[in-house]
């Protein structure tokens, strides 16, 4: 699997378990908002002023680390 910025963040929360720790990170902490679910993660970083590039890298490191 592979994060895209054009993922809603409802599905990326769905595809790994740590997720959110890796949102955290990135000072994203709108998760428990309603219109996150519908939001992609580009709108929701940007939303949130952190860096949609590193924190894609990141997201994605997931899978590489099992």
């Amino acid at each position: 699997m592979k994060f895209k910025k054009d993922m809603s963040i409802d599905e990326a929360l769905r595809s790994h378990p740590d997720v959110i720790n890796v949102f955290k990170k990135h000072n994203m902490d709108c998760l428990g908002c309603l219109i996150s679910n519908s939001d992609t993660i580009e709108d929701a970083a940007s939303l949130q002023g952190a860096d949609c590039k590193s924190l894609l890298e990141d997201l994605n490191a997931l899978f590489k680390e099992e």
